[in-house]
Formats: C-alpha cells, sequence, structure tokens
C-alpha cells in the first residue's frame, strides 16, 4: 500500500496526461518483460546511489534532470534507465550489464594470462 501512495504522489507531481500514458504502457510492458527479484534489487541499489535519484519520492528526478518515474516501478519495465540512455555506460543500468560483466572477466583474465593453459 505503502508503493502505491508513493507512486500516486510522483504522478501528481509529474502532471498530465503524458506520465499517465508511460504508465499504462508500463503496465502492458510488465506483463512481458520478467526482471528476476535480485535484477530488479541491483537496479534498485544503482538508483539510489545515482545523484539524480529522489529518495523522497522515490523517483528518478532532480531539479530538470532525470525522466521523473517512479523508480520501484520502472526497474521493473524499462530496459535502461534515463542516465544510461543519455550519458552512456558510466551512468545507470542495462539489461546488457550482465554481458556487459562476462565480457569484462574475459577480458581480465585474458590480460592477466588467465585463460592460457
Amino acid at each position: 500500500m505503502r508503493m502505491y501512495l508513493e507512486w500516486l504522489k510522483v504522478m501528481r507531481r509529474e502532471i498530465g496526461w503524458g506520465a499517465f500514458k508511460g504508465v499504462l504502457r508500463g503496465l502492458f510492458a510488465l506483463r512481458k518483460h520478467k526482471v528476476s527479484k535480485a535484477e530488479w534489487i541491483r537496479r534498485m541499489k544503482v538508483c539510489m546511489k545515482c545523484p539524480i535519484y529522489d529518495a523522497k519520492y522515490r523517483s528518478c528526478r532532480t531539479g530538470t534532470m532525470g525522466c521523473g518515474c517512479y523508480v520501484p516501478f520502472s526497474n521493473l519495465v524499462k530496459n535502461q534507465c534515463w542516465s544510461r540512455d543519455k550519458y552512456g555506460l558510466a551512468f545507470g543500468w542495462s539489461d546488457d550489464d550482465h554481458k556487459s560483466d562476462i565480457i569484462r572477466k574475459l577480458n581480465y583474465n585474458w590480460r592477466m594470462g588467465l585463460g592460457k593453459k
């Protein structure tokens, strides 16, 4: 119930039909986009460390920066966060993070000579 009330506050703050249409699209996306609890927690941790994150409303907005989404919900339906989309790999999260982690580990092992027999 608490999360629902927080979501309503964010919706009121982001006034407009455009925000509500985004939520409706998100509800339909939620049906087809499955995110595990572990992945959701990882995304939440990334968002909570972000300087754009508004802890009071749990939203992606500081001043004029951010998309204004309610983070607990958007982390279930988005493929990548606003800051990753705007500023690149140094910020935020994406569905492709696990793939890049594997590549990073392979590159590290190769440089360290651990991949040789």
